[in-house]
């Protein structure tokens, strides 16, 4: 059975894993104090910086830089609001100059695996996490993004190993389930992937992604209460995801429910009154219900909204005498 598309696909990321991961796990910055003597601009970039006021930072760290162009702490800095601004090029650029000026931290390699995915280099990205995971095999996040990066080159075995470990480390983060049960899903262990997003709603009861992902997962198994269940918690938290509608419509639809299944297009409509599929596909299920006349209206307001297949149902059910 064909699985619904994510509205919010973890998976294919590049710039997701950057806003979705990255800016709600680890910390802004962690100040190392590298130099002997802190200036007053690295100071105050590094307040800014943990506010997320990312071109205040930047400015101390440029007025830092101007003065002192060497400064590997000022650079790994300036790499990491790049990496925030998601200005990617420029930010491997301060970190591969704070690596030659002499930093030679975990973050530093984190932080430019982040980068280094994000530019599509997995390969490379590999590279630094390996060296992360080597100066701290205690970090969670490392494992993390290692396993990413595997998961990016096809490595999937490896992937959840260094997920597997993430998780070791950190039974609070819920992303590191959400993106294992993925991965779990990927490899076909739906009911393993089904306890991952479970657990990651225990974390977080508004993580519609794993709503999401483990509605897919019982549709697979053919659980079609479960999948409706969960496609219901997923609009009570969010109904800006307007596939998520016609996802419950179809379920429903398959279990005879086609009174629940017009009730969800019809709040679908409510929410935007110029979806033109939504017209179309309610008017199929009117026919179902022998509500002929609203079936028509329906396939005529789709039509009218440039869902020209909506023309061929009007002409078979519509005018014939």
């Amino acid at each position: 059975m064909k699985l619904n598309k994510s509205p919010n696909p973890l998976r294919k990321l590049g710039k997701t894993l950057f806003s979705i991961i990255l800016k709600t796990i680890i910390p802004v910055f962690l100040f190392n104090g590298c130099s002997s003597q802190v200036s007053l601009n690295l100071i105050n970039a590094s307040s800014e910086l943990n506010n997320r006021n990312y071109n205040q930072a930047l400015n101390y760290l440029n007025q830092e830089l101007s003065a002192n162009p060497d400064n590997a702490e000022a650079l790994f800095m300036r790499g990491k609001v790049y990496l925030f601004l998601e200005e990617f090029e420029k930010s491997l650029k301060d970190f591969n100059n704070a690596e030659y000026f002499g930093y030679d931290n975990f973050d530093l390699y984190q932080n430019r695996g982040l980068t280094l995915i994000n530019l599509g280099r997995a390969a490379d990205a590999l590279k630094d996490f390996d060296e992360a995971v080597l100066l701290n095999s205690q970090e969670h996040f490392n494992f993390f993004c290692r396993g990413y990066a595997f998961e990016q080159i096809g490595q999937d075995s490896l992937a959840l190993k260094d997920y597997n470990r993430a998780i070791e480390l950190n039974k609070n983060e819920k992303k590191y389930f959400v993106n294992r049960a993925y991965l779990k899903s990927k490899l076909k262990d739906s009911r393993g992937a089904i306890d991952d997003f479970t657990d990651a709603i225990k974390l977080d009861s508004n993580e519609v992604t794993a709503y999401w992902g483990r509605a897919n997962e019982f549709l697979r198994l053919n659980e079609y209460s479960s999948t409706i269940l969960d496609l219901k918690y997923f609009l009570v938290r969010d109904k800006t995801n307007l596939e998520v509608f016609f996802f419950l419509a179809e379920t429903q639809s398959k279990i005879n429910d086609i009174t629940g299944a017009v009730e969800t297009l019809s709040e679908l409509i409510k929410i935007d009154s110029l979806n033109a599929r939504s017209y179309f596909n309610r008017g199929k299920l009117f026919l179902q219900t022998g509500e002929k006349q609203k079936a028509c209206n329906d396939f005529i307001k789709a039509g009218e909204l440039g869902f020209f297949e909506a023309y061929e149902m009007i002409q078979k059910n519509c005018f014939k005498k």
